[in-house]
């Protein structure tokens, strides 16, 4: 699911919300990352059952992994090509991979749209 739009936490809650509800729990493979802009990640994914791994990448990769508080695998790649991949391999049938950032894209793309292309592309869509 391309939600390269949220760019901020609330948003990337929001779709995780949507694919609990949609989808169930353990079938998420969230995608995010990029420029944090001083948001808060500490509680960011605090109890959200719906998450089977994380892949973190952009400029605050790092800090955020360090901020977050999940029960999930949270793994740190290079770019989203490496995400896609990564999620590929280690998702099951009826798994769905997410592209919400929660973050800006500014350190690796010209904008959003930019970065959501590039996720639909990875896709084959």
């Amino acid at each position: 699911i391309n939600d390269s739009k949220s760019t901020n936490i609330s948003s990337t809650l929001v779709a995780l919300d949507s694919a609990e509800r949609l989808y169930g729990d353990k079938k998420v493979h969230l995608i995010c990352g990029g420029v944090s802009k001083g948001q808060n990640f500490k509680n960011f994914l605090e109890g959200i059952k719906t998450l089977k791994k994380v892949y973190l990448f952009g400029k605050d990769a790092s800090f955020i992994k360090k901020n977050i508080n999940t029960v999930v695998e949270v793994i740190l790649v290079s770019d989203l090509f490496e995400a896609m991949e990564k999620a590929k391999y280690r998702s099951s049938d009826g798994d769905i991979i997410l592209l919400s950032p929660a973050c800006s894209s500014s350190d690796m793309y010209l904008n959003f749209q930019e970065r959501g292309r590039e996720f639909t592309k990875l896709a084959g869509f």
